[in-house]
């Protein structure tokens, strides 16, 4: 112990220095990279629908396609003009799946009726019970639109029998609009009934024709009469002798 006590005094007249301990350094954290951002578009309607979506495609015209291919759909129900109950099923987000025709029941989830009368008047739409949501407003412009479809159609057909070629190019071009968004829309109650007349009046006037025939014809006297019995006998004797 003597002999390490004078070698640190001795360390000490030598001008040496005590190490002075370094303080600790910390090593640099590494920074993990950090992943880029998700760019998904979430849309409002099912998968099924998705492909028809384009980025370049604004969502508002995407909606009225989508709006325009329902209101096309009952349309077309009504043009073929087959009178009957029909089930409309729509998915969550209001857009139709299925038109098929149904007897009265209790009602489907999702589904409303639709009843075509078949002779040209304004289809009717069921209660819609059994719908929720989004599916409740959706139906209720449909009505809406079918009603106004009809009737701009009706109103067309009215105007193109007025000889007027300003009135008729105005026409055309909003019944092209609505051909353009809905296909061919239904005849009009208005050139049906004018069908029928133009029918009726056709048949009635070739029935006067046949009568104004019939009275016209000479009719024959006793002795032409006689005449013809003869000639008929004489032909029966000839073809049996």
């Amino acid at each position: 112990t003597t002999d390490c006590a004078e070698q640190s005094v001795g360390n000490r007249a030598g001008g040496g220095s005590p190490q002075q301990e370094q303080p600790h350094q910390l090593s640099p954290r590494r920074s993990t990279p950090s992943k880029p951002a998700s760019r998904a578009v979430c849309s409002p309607y099912p998968l099924s629908y998705s492909s028809v979506q384009t980025m370049a495609e604004p969502t508002m015209e995407l909606a009225q396609k989508l709006y325009d291919r329902n209101l096309s759909r009952l349309l077309d129900v009504v043009r073929q003009g087959r009178r009957g109950l029909y089930r409309v099923m729509m998915d969550s987000t209001g857009l139709i799946q299925s038109i098929s025709p149904c007897r009265l029941g209790p009602p489907q989830p999702n589904c409303f009726t639709f009843y075509v009368p078949g002779n040209h008047e304004k289809p009717r739409f069921g209660k819609p019970n059994a719908l929720c949501g989004v599916q409740v407003a959706m139906a209720s412009f449909l009505e809406q639109d079918v009603a106004k479809v009809l009737r701009s159609n009706e109103l067309a057909y009215a105007l193109q029998q007025h000889s007027s070629p300003v009135l008729d190019r105005a026409v055309k071009v909003k019944v092209d609009e609505l051909v353009s968004r809905f296909g061919q829309l239904p005849e009009p109650a208005l050139k049906h009934q004018a069908d029928l007349a133009k029918t009726h009046r056709l048949q009635s006037e070739r029935q006067a024709e046949e009568k104004r025939k019939v009275w016209s014809e000479e009719i024959p006297n006793f002795e032409q009469l006689l005449r013809l019995e003869m000639e008929r006998e004489a032909k029966v004797k000839a073809r049996c002798g």
